[in-house]
This record gives structure tokens, sequence and C-alpha cells, in this order.
């Protein structure tokens, strides 16, 4: 029969990787250690035993130390687990402590075992992460900053809601960034006897879309002027033009950066409606018992796209082109409409289609899109925009906003 195996305790006390102690528990003093303790903190053994725990711990301890004898004094296990040590040469040391009982017949403890492990070089690593992280805290602060500031700069050039309403009463704008910066943005001019009102889409969203946006604004509001003299097809067609010669655009750099749109502008004299597309779509709800939508040029009477028991809605589509550098560039045209008595129309960017939610994370798509359009026709105009973002928040559910948001109702 094999003898025992005989584990030598005291040999792996004194060899141990870690730092280990032998106090006496009511006075803190040392009454043991081992080689490892003497050799990390540069002291002799005669300098170590005798030695009480606030000889070796930083100062800044002190209150800590004392918690913790008291809690051993009360036969509890200490609360606090990291501290810093002070080697013989002054230098600090991170250690985390560990500490066992043994304990007499009567369960009283007779000395404690701490165990001092040396974590200096993660404590270093995570005081360096952490300045690091309020360095980029700083500049991530400094960038929202101004990210805000150019929000209130955007904002600033965006048609003031009075004078939007001054010569379009019934009217609303539901304007929803994705972020803090919108590539989607509105225009709006008024003369004596017309109306200009726009809805813009630019290249991608955040703040190089926004940039796109600004320009955009510029251009539109340089090319239409006080009296709103040219065409919806020949404003469009000088916002390209423009466009692609401040962006250096030609047919040897395959850029993509541009916008898509509707342009309208509306006569109070004669009631007509001018509409020029980019890439975008114009919808009317009228009434039934009103005459057919017929488009001015040709006289042909558009065929609803959907109707309910008392409304049709119609789409006029805009040419498949963008405002910007397009392989198959075509002259933009314009397409007039009579407008009646209580027709409504919606532009729109494609951002609210383009949704996802619906508890699948599908697209909020276009003919849903319509079909809520021609819901709302018995909705006064002023509630239409609530109703809009009602149904946007509970189809997008948990989900980000995919996309900026801009649609501009108007009822006649």
């Amino acid at each position: 029969m094999s003898s025992p195996i005989r584990i030598d305790y005291k040999n792996i006390y004194q060899t141990s990787p870690d730092m280990c102690i032998s106090l006496d528990p009511k006075t803190g003093e040392i009454i043991e250690c081992n080689q490892t303790l003497l050799d990390t903190l540069g002291y002799s053994r005669n300098e170590i035993l005798g030695c009480t725990l606030f000889d070796l711990y930083a100062p800044s301890e002190k209150e800590k130390v004392i918690d913790n004898l008291e809690s051993i004094k009360a036969n509890r296990k200490p609360s606090n687990e990291e501290f810093v040590v002070r080697k013989k040469n002054g230098a600090l040391l991170d250690v985390t402590l560990k500490l066992s009982f043994v304990k007499d017949e009567h369960g009283e403890i007779r000395y404690t075992n701490a165990v001092w492990r040396d974590i200096s070089e993660l404590k270093e690593t995570q005081r360096q992460l952490r300045i690091e992280k309020e360095k980029v805290q700083e500049k991530n602060d400094s960038l929202l900053s101004a990210i805000r500031y150019a929000q209130r700069i955007q904002r600033g050039i965006l048609p003031a809601p009075d004078e939007i309403t001054e010569h379009l009463p019934k009217s609303f704008v539901f304007h929803q960034p994705k972020e803090i910066v919108s590539g989607d943005f509105y225009c709006f001019q008024a003369s004596e006897d017309k109306v200009l009102f726009s809805v813009f889409d630019s290249t991608g969203h955040g703040i190089p879309s926004a940039l796109l946006s600004m320009m955009g604004s510029a251009l539109i509001n340089q090319i239409a002027g006080d009296t709103i003299k040219l065409p919806t097809d020949v404003t469009l067609n000088l916002m390209r033009k423009n466009l692609i010669r401040y962006l250096h655009q030609n047919s040897n750099i395959g850029t993509s950066d541009g916008m898509d749109g509707s342009l309208c502008i509306y006569n109070r004299f004669d009631k007509k409606l001018q509409f020029s597309g980019a890439n975008s779509s114009l919808v009317l709800v009228r009434e039934k018992h009103q005459p057919a939508l017929t488009l001015c040029d040709d006289c042909i009477a558009l065929s609803p796209l959907l109707s309910n028991e008392s409304h049709h809605l119609f789409e006029i589509k805009g040419d498949r082109q963008p405002i910007g550098n397009y392989e198959a560039t075509t002259a933009f045209t314009k397409i007039d409409i009579s407008i009646l008595e209580n027709d409504l129309i919606y532009i729109y960017s494609d951002g609210f289609q383009d949704q996802f939610g619906g508890g699948r994370g599908k697209k909020y798509l276009s003919k849903n899109f319509k079909e809520f359009l021609l819901e709302l026709h018995n909705i006064p105009i002023d509630n239409q925009r609530a109703c809009l973002e009602g149904e946007l928040e509970t189809w997008r559910g948990h989900l980000d906003q995919t996309d900026d948001i801009c649609i501009w109702g108007i009822q006649f």
C-alpha cells in the first residue's frame, strides 16, 4: 500500500507568485511573510516582521485598512479588496487582497493569512484607457456641439412656419431628420401671384447630406428669386447645371452626389399648379364628385391609382433622373394641373416608405404610404402631421429611424 502524499504547505506559501502575509488579527502586526513579498517590496525579513499593515499600505489607504481590521475582529469578511501598497523605495503598487482565517477549536481567529496580487499593470492599463476615453468623450462632445450648431443654422434657412401659413393656411410640413442634421429639406417662396413649394432628398443622410441640402436650398432660392418667373422644369435644369459645376462633377467622375425632389409652383389667380420631379412623384387626393384629373397640356384624364367611397388618389410621376451627374441625363419636364377646391397635394422624400418595422423588420413601402394618405382625406389638414407621426412610430416600434423624412401636405 502506497504511503499518503504529504503536502508541504510551508513551501507553497514561500514560493507562491503572490505576496503572502500572516497577521495578528487584533493588532494588524505581521508575523510571517513569503519571499515574493520581500522581493517585490524590497524589504528584508527583519524589516517586515513586527511591522503593521499601516507601515506597508499607502497613507491614502488608512481608512480602508481600519475598516478591514474591524471586520476581521468581528469575524466578518472585509469588504475592501483593492489597495495601494508602498515599496521600501516609496514606489506605489496596486494589489488585490484575499483573506483567509485560521481559527482555534473555539472558533476564535488565531491569525489571518493575506494574499496580495500585483495588479499594477492592469490598473495602469485601466488608467490609460480612462484617459483615452476622456479624450474621445471630449472630442465627441466638441463634435456634437458643432453638429448642434449646424442644426441651428440648417433650421434657420428653412422657411418660417408663419411665412408658409400666411400663403398656404391649410398645410403642414412633417420634417424629421434621422440624425441631428438632415439631407431632406424643403423650400418656399411667395410672390404676388405665385407660391413655390418643394421637398428635396439629398444623397445619404447625416453631415455630408446636410451639406448638400444647404447647397440645394441656396440654389433654388437663388434661381427662383422673389418673382418666381421661371417654370419648374427650367428651375430644376438650372439646379442640376449649377450643382454639377459646384461639385466639379463631369462624365469622368463617377459620383452619385445629388438629390431627388419635387418642385411645385401654384398660381393663385388661375388655380394652375406646375410640377416637376426628379425621381419623385406628386400625390393628389380629390373628391369623387369633382371632375376627373386632367393634365393641362394634353387634356388626357388620369386614372386614379387608388380609390375609396368618397375620394380618388392620383400619382403624378416626375422624371426618372436625379438632380446631379447622371449618365442618361435629359431635360426635366413640367406637368400642369388644374387645382380644384379641397384638392389635397402631397410631396415627400422616400424616408417614410423606406422605414423598417411592422414587427418583422420589413419596409413600410410606397403602396402602404399612399393608402395611408388616402385614408387621411377626412382628417383636418392641421391634424394630418400628427397622424403621420403616430403611424411612423407604430410601424417603427423599437427600430431606429431608417432615413430622413420630409412630407409636405397642402389642401386648396
